[in-house]
Order: structure tokens, then sequence, then C-alpha cells
């Protein structure tokens, strides 16, 4: 081995130190294992669920209108500090009786008991005066409104929801009456614990499909083994390092945080293994010998997973810029997290192939098939610019021009009917004009008529003018009168108790929604609900009064709203930082901005595709973070794919662009074609999740990964490489054909020039002999 080819330093310590790599890592792992499930170290590192759960942060943040809202009403009304709210049904088979109403007697004073946790009480269907206002129509259903302490997700709130439920599961309800704990901070409570439990589920799901698809795949049960062990280790280190940063309150969890982080662990770290097992087979098939292939593996895939981890850690990074906190928690975890499985990767992963090597263990059981590919990047360097109009044409059949042909179709068959109308028009036609004559002298007439009426009402409207001035002079209401005994009646006292504040600034309303309040019908309402609000406040003393809205409607208009600009801000820097990475790695502007550019066009398509899933076959709306959510992660990894191929066409770029377009195709296709399906598979997985949320956002990442390994990467970003030419790695200087077997000992032409001729200028020429 010469000098040039010497192998770089990390590579020779890692080869030289693998068996203690190994048994280091797997030592970590076994402590970390037992400490999270409850070993010697638990009280130092818990287990990530259990901190989740007791560092969890509300999913609201508190500068948002309708938590100012619900703030500032439980404030002004003296009932709560908190945006904690929570309902308790009574449902029975029958009206409920005076068997109903002794149960409901004691369950508010059981709840009044506990004032460490429910703050206050809204009893309606106590008072026979309300009691119709939370009792359904057929008399088989009512219930009472909670105020509970601490904000909605928080340690606190899920306590106090514990608390209420814990209340009611030791009461006893009469025969056929069923009690139901319900509303926002349940929900998030439910929210929260279901997404914790469905990890376990999710994963033996995952593990199960990746051990399938690498079995298929290396045709070899020790391989793939082998693999999941590190990918395992990779897991186990990622999540003790969150869990003990998190259990020192370094930053806050959600249960989108922990179940993003550990899919993306498992998913990274079996693309990572992909990545080094089949460089290190495709060597081996190439005839180099084990440690040949083990040096070609890690100089060619180390940097590519150095710069994917940095890609995906720092894409993810960028969600701390936003406010929302379904967002915020993920960013530092997530980052953390997937820097621990790349840290794990460089290491173990080559150190286990080195091991493993010696034994005859990972060699390929079958021969590479790179014909395939090879042929489709001939396709690709020989057709480039048709490939990139087909794909192009794949990219409007999913953004809705069929609705628009649809509808042109029916604007067709309308014309048709008005061709056929139009000759009768055309016979009325002069009979109208004579109308319009006669009704033109009757205009005239009367515009004379009213001239002098119109300076009658003028002097009569002085009158009423000073009316009006006298009266707002006055401060005197005259849009609502009511008596004064009316204030003194018993009945009116209890009313004005549940709508007035007790300083007589502030009144409430309770709306009832006909429907889902977090459906898109029922956020529009919202701003209907301000605009009817503020329309009867005018004229009116009123009129300068501040309006708030809170609820379930109110609080998903925020969500939705803070999620749009929170999806500008994470991904334009998302994208400006993969592009400066992807820059720094290939040293190619245009190449970099290529790998980038091909990526964000095919968002469109991968949203394309989810819609058509969840919308058009299963019916059920997109909920409105698996957008968000969905982008950074596809901007991240679409981009790793694109960069692994870029990568290989720089590395056989000696031999000429377009040969160079093909051998890559032929050496990465069918690896990252496996790495494609596996992470798509992982993230798929997710939709067994027993939140709904989760399963959108796993299946969108899913779609779009499948649609950018299978069509960006194997299509459009080798078309774009072939047409560009030698401007793809502008400002680089490549050859566009390969050198000469003569220049190829001594150097460029100018350098061969001068050794041949030697001139005056031939001591300033550059000549690189053979070694």
């Amino acid at each position: 081995m010469t000098e040039n080819s010497r192998p770089p330093f990390f590579a020779r310590t890692v080869r030289k130190l693998s068996p203690l790599i190994i048994v280091g890592w797997l030592a970590v792992t076994l402590i970390l294992t037992l400490a999270s499930v409850g070993g010697d170290w638990s009280a130092a590192i818990p287990s990530l669920e259990r901190v989740a759960e007791k560092n969890a942060v509300s999913l609201m943040p508190k500068d948002a209108p309708s938590a100012l809202a619900m703030k500032r009403i439980g404030h002004n009304f003296g009932e709560s500090d908190s945006d904690s709210s929570a309902m308790i049904v009574l449902e029975g088979q029958q009206p409920l009786g005076d068997d109903a109403h002794r149960y409901y007697g004691e369950l508010i004073a059981a709840l009044r008991d506990d004032p460490k946790h429910v703050e206050h009480v809204q009893d309606l269907w106590g008072d026979r005066l309300t009691a119709s206002s939370v009792t359904s129509p057929d008399g088989k259903a009512t219930y009472v409104q909670l105020n509970l302490a601490g904000d909605q997700g928080t340690p606190q709130g899920d306590e106090s929801v514990a608390a209420v439920r814990d209340i009611v599961d030791r009461s006893s309800p009469p025969a056929c009456v069923e009690v139901y704990v319900t509303g926002a901070a349940p929900l998030a409570s439910d929210m929260q614990h279901s997404g914790n439990r469905s990890i376990l589920k999710i994963t033996a799901v995952t593990v199960v499909i990746i051990f399938i698809l690498l079995f298929l795949v290396y045709r070899s049960v020790v391989t793939v083994i082998l693999l999941l062990i590190m990918v395992g280790v990779e897991l186990a280190a990622a999540r003790a390092i969150v869990a003990f940063l998190g259990a020192n309150e370094v930053f806050v969890l959600s249960t989108f945080a922990v179940n993003m982080l550990v899919f993306l662990a498992i998913a990274a770290g079996t693309d990572y293994g992909i990545f080094f097992f089949g460089r290190y087979q495709e060597a081996r098939q190439a005839g180099e010998d084990r440690e040949q292939a083990y040096y070609s593996m890690y100089r060619g895939v180390t940097p590519v997973v150095l710069a994917s981890g940095l890609t995906i850690a720092g894409a993810i990074l960028c969600l701390t810029f936003t406010r929302l906190p379904y967002f915020e928690t993920m960013g530092i975890p997530c980052a953390i997290g997937m820097a621990a499985a790349v840290a794990v990767a460089v290491t173990l992963v080559p150190a286990g192939i080195a091991v493993g090597s010696r034994f005859g263990l990972l060699e390929p059981k079958r021969a590479l098939r790179v014909r395939r590919w090879r042929g489709i990047g001939t396709a690709v360097v020989r057709w480039p610019v048709p490939i990139c109009w087909s794909l192009r044409s794949i990219f409007d059949a999913m953004d809705g021009v069929d609705k628009l042909d649809d509808n042109l179709q029916i604007m067709v068959e309308n014309m048709d009917e008005l061709d056929a109308i139009m000759p009768k028009l055309l016979v009325q036609f002069p009979q109208m004009i004579a109308i319009m004559k006669t009704m033109r002298v009757s205009t005239l007439t009367m515009h004379t008529t009213m001239s002098g009426l119109m300076a009658q009402m003028d002097e009569t409207s002085k009158d009423a003018a000073v009316m009006g001035q006298t009266f707002d002079a006055a401060k005197n209401d005259d849009s609502f009168f009511l008596p004064p005994e009316v204030f003194q009646n018993p009945d009116f006292q209890k009313a004005m108790k549940s709508f007035i504040s007790p300083d007589g600034r502030s009144v409430r309303f309770i709306i009832s929604h006909n429907g889902d309040p977090q459906s898109p019908e029922g956020i529009e309402r919202v701003e209907q609900i301000r605009t009817a609000a503020e329309e009867a406040l005018k004229g009116t003393p009123l009129a300068s009064g501040k309006i708030y809205i809170a609820g379930a409607a109110a609080t998903a208009k925020d969500w939705q709203e803070g999620s749009k600009y929170d999806l500008w801000i994470a991904g334009i820097a998302a994208i400006c930082l993969v592009f400066l990475i992807m820059l720094f790695i290939t040293r190619s502007f245009i190449a970099a901005l290529v790998i980038v550019g091909t990526v964000v066009l095919s968002l469109g398509a991968s949203f394309g595709l989810s819609v058509l899933l969840w919308q058009y076959i299963l019916g059920i709306h997109l909920h409105w973070m698996v957008l968000a959510m969905s982008v950074i992660i596809l901007l991240a990894v679409g981009s790793d794919y694109n960069l692994l191929l870029v990568s290989r066409m720089k590395e056989e770029i000696g031999a000429g662009i377009n040969t160079g377009i093909i051998r890559a195709m032929g050496g990465t296709g069918k690896v990252v074609t496996t790495a494609g399906v596996v992470f798509a598979c992982t993230m798929a997985a997710m939709a067994v999740s027993d939140l709904q949320i989760i399963g959108q956002i796993g299946t969108t990442i899913g779609l779009g990964l499948l649609f950018d390994t299978m069509i960006v990467r194997s299509f459009m970003t080798p078309s774009i490489a072939a047409l560009l030419g030698r401007w793809f790695w502008w400002p680089q200087r490549v050859r566009p054909r390969p050198a000469s077997v003569m220049l190829r000992p001594h150097g460029p032409r100018p350098a061969v020039r001068s050794l041949l001729s030697p001139g005056p200028d031939a001591a300033t020429q550059p000549i690189r002999m053979p070694d």
C-alpha cells in the first residue's frame, strides 16, 4: 500500500480497536437498558417515556389568543388561573331520574372536596333554573363543566385529570347510567399516554418489517441479526442520552418528540448499516480483499453518514425556531438523539464489519445485480430531457389538474345548453328594448318627483339629529332595558353569577357547535362568532369592549394558524441549512442546488399521495400538524439519498461525466433503494399507533420517501446532472470525457507537452510522475 493510498487514521484506529469498541458499546447499552427498566441506576437514568410524562409541556403557547382568553375568563370570574377544562357526562338508557340526581349531587360534593385539583365546578344541572341548558332533549344525558389546576398537557394538568377520573371511578353511579370524563385536558392527557404506550407496539412491528426486508436483500440471517443488534445499540444510546438530559431539565419533551426520536433512530440507524454493509459487499465482489474492502467502505460511506446525520439533526434542530410546543419540543431532543445514533454508526458498525469479516460472516450470498441500474443510468444520460419532462407530467398529475379537467367538462356541457337557448333569447330582444325605453321615461319623471321629496326629508332629519345628540350626551342605554325589581329576583341573581363577572365588567356566552368544533367547518365558525359579537356591540355603550373566544374551536384555530408560520420558519431555515451542508460536502454550488431543489419539488407530489390515501381512499382529513412535521424529515432524508448518489458520481467522474453517472447508478442503485424502502416502511409502521396523528405523519413521510427514492433519486437527479454536464459541478473544473491513456501517468496536457519538448517554461510546469 503506497503512501498516497494509506487509509485514514480514524479508519485504522477503529479496525485495530474493533473488539474493544464492540464490547464498550454493548456494555454501555446493557447498563442503560437495565437503568431504564428499574436497575440500580434508574434514579439517574429513567426511561424516556417516564421522563416525557414527568417533564411534559403544554402543547399550546402561553401567548395564544385562546389560551389567554381561557385564563382571562377564569380570572375575571374568579374561577381558575389555568387553561385546563374538563367535562363529566352522565348518560342513561332512560331519562335521568331522582337516583341520577342524588348521584350527581354526591359527585359534585366529592369534586368540590378536592380544591387541589379541581378549581371550579360549574353546577348547572343541580339548579332547576339552569338544568334545562345542560340536559339533552330526550332527558337521557347531562354534563358538568370543570376547571382544573395546571395547564393542559403539563404534569400538574395530568395529575388533575387523573384525580378527577379517580373520583369518578370510586363513585357508584345508578344502574344503566354511564359516566364519562372528557374535555380538552383529558384529551391532551390521553394523547400523551396513548402515544407513549404505542411506542412498544410500533417498535415490534417495525423490527419485524425490517427483518423481513433485510433478509430478502442479504439472504443471510447472521447478517440481518448483526445489523439489527447495531441498530438496537444506536437506539438505546439515543434514548438514554435524551432521557438523562431530559431528567435533568435541560429541555422538555412531548409524546410527539419521543415517537419521532425512536423511529428516526431506528430508520436512520438501519439506513447507515445498509450503506456500510452494501459498500463492503460491493468492494468484495469487485475483487478486493477484506482489509481493502473495509477501507474502501469506510472512505466512501463515512463522509456520507456524517453529512446525513448532520443534515437530519440540523434540519430537525430548526424546529427550535418555531413557537408551537408541538414542533419546538422535537428540535433539541431529536437532534441530540440523531447525533448519538451517528456516533454509534461510524464506530460500532465499521468495528462490527471488521470483526465479522475476519470470520467470513458478511460475505455476499449472491452477486449484486448492477446491470439493471446501469441500464437505467444509460437511459438517463441518453435521454435526459424526455425523462425530466415525463417527471414534470407526474408532478402535475398529482397537484389537482384532474379537478380542473372535470370542471371544464361540466362547463362544456352547459355551453351546449346555452347554444340551444340563444336563438330564443334573440327573438325577445326587440320587445325588451321597447320596454326599457318606456322605463327610462318613467325613471326620469320619478327622479323629478323625488328631488322635491328629498328636500322635505332633509328638513325633517335635522330634528332627529338633534335628538340623537341629546341621547348620546345623556349616556343612556336604550338598547336594552330591565325593570329594577328584576335584579332583586333570586333566580335572576343565580343566572348572573354564571354569566356575569362579580365586578360586572365581563359577560360570557356558552356556545355549542353543531358538529365537531375542531373540524374545518368548526374552525371557520370562530371568526363568524367574533363578527356576530362585534356587530351586536356596534351602536351600544359596549362598542369599545374587547371580545375573547376560548374553547376547542378557538384552540384548533390558533394551532392551525401557528403551524403555517412555523412551517415557513422551520422550512426555510432547514432548506438553507441543508443547502450549506450539501455545498460543503459536494464542493459544487449547482450540485447542492440540484440536490435540495429536486427534494423541494417532490414535496408537492408526496403530499398529494398522502391526501389521496387519507382523504380520498380512507375518508379521513389530514391533521394540520402533518404538513409541518413531515416537511422537515423529507427535506433532510431525501437530500441524503441524493447526496449518496452525487458523492458516488464524484468518485467515478474520472471516467467521464456520463460514464460516472452510469457507474454511480449501478453502484448505489440497490443500496439506496433498499435504504429508502426500509426507511419508508419504518415510518409507515407508525400507522399502527393509537394516535391517528402519528399514523398520518408516518405514512406521509413513508410515501414521500418512496417517491423520492424511486423517482427523484433514480431519474430526476441523474438526468439533470447529465443535462448540465460539467456545469453540474461548477465551480469545480471537471473533464467531460476521461483522459487518454498516455496522459494519465503524467498529468494534464501542458505537463505532457513540457515533458516531451522542454522549453523556457518547462521548469514551471508541474509534472506528476508515476509511483
